[in-house]
Order: C-alpha cells, then sequence, then structure tokens
C-alpha cells in the first residue's frame, strides 16, 4: 500500500491519508479495485491502476483511472500492458464498453 501511495502521489500528490483511505475503498474483487502490476522477477511494483464501474450508463461500462508507471520503467510498453491486461479483465466480467 505504501510504494502505491508513493506511486500515485508522485504524479497526483494528495495526503498519505485521503490516498490510503482511497485505496482501501479499491481493494475489492468487484469494481471498484485496484489493480497492480509487479516485476516478475522480484515482485517489485511497476504500475497501479484502478478499475471502476460507471453509474448511469444503459450497458456495463467500466473506467480505468489513476494509470501509472514507475518514471524510471516508462516508455518500455508497461503502460500498454497494464491497460491490455484491464481491458481483459473488464471484458470477463462483462463489461461492454471500456475507456
Amino acid at each position: 500500500t505504501d510504494e502505491c501511495i508513493e506511486l500515485i502521489n508522485q504524479e497526483w500528490p494528495r495526503s498519505d491519508t485521503a490516498r490510503k483511505l482511497s485505496l482501501e475503498r479499491s481493494s475489492n474483487h468487484d469494481p471498484p479495485m485496484a489493480f497492480v502490476l509487479l516485476n516478475a522477477d522480484d515482485k517489485s511494483l511497476v504500475g497501479f491502476a484502478r478499475f471502476l464501474h460507471i453509474l448511469n450508463y444503459a450497458g456495463k461500462a467500466a473506467l480505468f483511472e489513476t494509470v501509472v508507471i514507475k518514471r524510471e520503467l516508462r516508455g518500455k510498453g508497461l503502460g500498454k500492458v497494464l491497460m491490455e491486461l484491464l481491458k481483459t479483465e473488464a471484458k470477463k466480467r462483462g463489461y461492454d464498453l471500456v475507456s
């Protein structure tokens, strides 16, 4: 959690307390939910994203927000990997519109 807070706050600063509460609300098996991308070798944090359900939509729509990759790892296609994983998960859950 602390690593995620630090990563997110590098891009969008907020208090650690507010960020921790937001992460706690996203620690679910259904949206809103947090996704972390980890290094396969050492399990270190690579990226983070939140998956939300959009209300007031006739179908089942997903929104991905707070998508961020560690600065030193950017430019290697990892953001695209994270987005593709999010889209795959959304489709498995029956979401028909993803943005």
